[in-house]
């Protein structure tokens, strides 16, 4: 007795032979079709659409069961490949004829009974290859202007870099993010709980901010007290992976406190960026978070890379006698300049115009030189 059935749908005759193959391994019941006739909402019976990218092309409205899984059989490895399939809710996209035994796997992790169900692995969004870098911004000590270089790299990966951004504002209740950027606070990712099971991109659209000047997307931070509660690992995880298979750059304000968000957020960033302010009080909680960070196995992958901030003449400690303190590498040294910054600030205006500005302000300097020799470069 056949235990779920597949839907195939592709023309091409080689590549159906192999599917063909894994399906009945599988004891899988297999359908054919070499055109999407959908929508196929009310097919539960089918517990796998298997879809040809060539059918994209010529398909209207791909739209199927909650219960069934979604995969993708594409042709090469492409971001923006990646970012169609993920609009659709695909589980997994897989490079064909290359790796067409992937299926194998993809089959075993979406069975029918687990579909629906809450997952928490770090294998339960869309894997792949050349999916948007997260990069969060952090601190276990107050005051050390990580919102604000965080809300500048942004601004720098949109304007001088091309990529598409999107700025998550995780400092639950207090945010920040929204002074930066001159933004009355409507709607924050709390309002995607009652869509968390079917999290998609259009969600998340629905509830970020379009910044005006700059195009960078800002997903805010609730700033009811009596919501805090609301804010889930499960919600920020999903959030986090959803974003990351759809923009360029996922960049993550974390709070200073080592909650449950924190660590949810940092398990789920490429790469981490502790800022610290040049003066032994600063060394002395970067040590404390080191120790936590070893203990939890956070910023293991040599991924965790130091910011010095605020850098001035009258600095307790230079660069020199930090790297003698710590063997993080340091990916850039901010110079304050509170004058520079303030007007901006005020204004809620960016703090680049254009492509190639180098910004009015010795702080805006610095972040641009940083991100275009460490953080662009270093990946």
């Amino acid at each position: 007795m056949r235990s779920s059935t597949a839907l195939v749908i592709t023309d091409d005759e080689s590549l159906l032979m192999g599917i063909r193959q894994i399906l009945t391994e599988h004891n899988i019941e297999i359908n054919e079709s070499e055109e999407w006739e959908g929508p196929y909402l009310g097919e539960e019976n089918i517990s796998y659409f298997i879809i040809d990218e060539s059918i994209l092309e010529t398909a209207n409205d791909i739209r199927i069961p909650q219960t069934s899984a979604l995969i993708g059989l594409v042709r090469k490895r492409s971001f923006e490949s990646a970012r169609q399939w993920m609009k659709l809710g695909a589980k997994e996209i897989i490079i064909v004829p290359d790796e067409i035994e992937q299926l194998n796997a993809a089959l075993q992790k979406n069975t029918p009974h687990l579909l629906g169900q809450d997952h928490d692995s770090a294998d339960d969004y869309l894997a792949f290859e050349g999916a948007g870098k997260v990069r969060a911004f952090y601190s276990a000590k107050g005051g050390t202007g990580k919102t604000l270089i965080a809300s500048m790299v942004s601004q720098n990966l949109q304007i001088q870099c091309n990529k598409s951004v999107i700025l998550i504002d995780l400092n639950v209740q207090f945010g920040g993010v929204e002074v930066v950027f001159g933004i009355e606070p409507q709607r924050s990712y709390i309002d995607l709980l009652p869509v968390i099971e079917e999290l998609s991109v259009s969600h998340v659209h629905n509830v970020a901010v379009k910044e005006e000047n700059t195009g960078i997307h800002v997903l805010l931070s609730p700033s009811n007290p009596e919501q805090t509660e609301m804010v889930t690992d499960q919600l920020i995880t999903r959030i986090i992976r959803t974003c990351r298979n759809y923009f360029d750059e996922v960049v993550l304000d974390l709070p200073s406190g080592f909650t449950s968000i924190t660590f949810t957020a940092l398990n789920e960033a490429t790469h981490i960026y502790y800022l610290l302010n040049p003066d032994s009080l600063s060394v002395r909680s970067l040590k404390h978070t080191i120790n936590q960070f070893r203990r939890y196995q956070i910023g293991n992958r040599d991924n965790l890379f130091l910011i010095i901030n605020r850098k001035n003449i009258k600095s307790e400690l230079t660069e020199k006698n930090i790297e003698h303190l710590t063997d993080l590498p340091i990916a850039g040294s901010i110079r304050a300049d509170f004058y520079g910054v303030q007007p901006y600030l005020n204004m809620g205006k960016p703090f680049y115009q254009k492509r190639n500005d180098k910004g009015a302000s010795k702080t805006a300097q610095d972040v641009k030189t940083m991100v275009k020799k460490s953080i662009v470069k270093g990946g």
